[in-house]
């Protein structure tokens, strides 16, 4: 799998759970009564939440290091790569 199927995949699959959890979080506590059962739920849901950003950017991260050492400099694919081209587009 190429890095952009990657972050593509990553975009079909983790970011709709996220955004899911996100409305799911909103309308619960507009209905939610006992504060202290509100304050312990939004906590687990908001820790789920930054559980799923986190495994993005591990992900990223990963990508980034495996591919900055086939090339031996520094990739950053959120900033686009040209498959097709050189090594030599990283020396920018």
């Amino acid at each position: 799998m190429t890095g952009d199927a990657y972050l593509r995949h990553l975009d079909r699959t983790t970011l709709p759970e996220i955004n899911t959890l996100e409305k799911q979080l909103r309308e619960a506590v507009a209905v939610m009564v006992n504060p202290q059962e509100k304050r312990t739920w939004v906590n687990e849901q908001q820790r789920i939440i930054a559980d799923k950003y986190r495994y993005v950017q591990r992900e990223v991260t990963r990508m980034n290091d495996d591919l900055s050492r086939i090339a031996r400099t520094r990739v950053h694919i959120g900033k686009g790569i040209d498959w097709k081209g050189t090594v030599d587009q990283f020396m920018r």
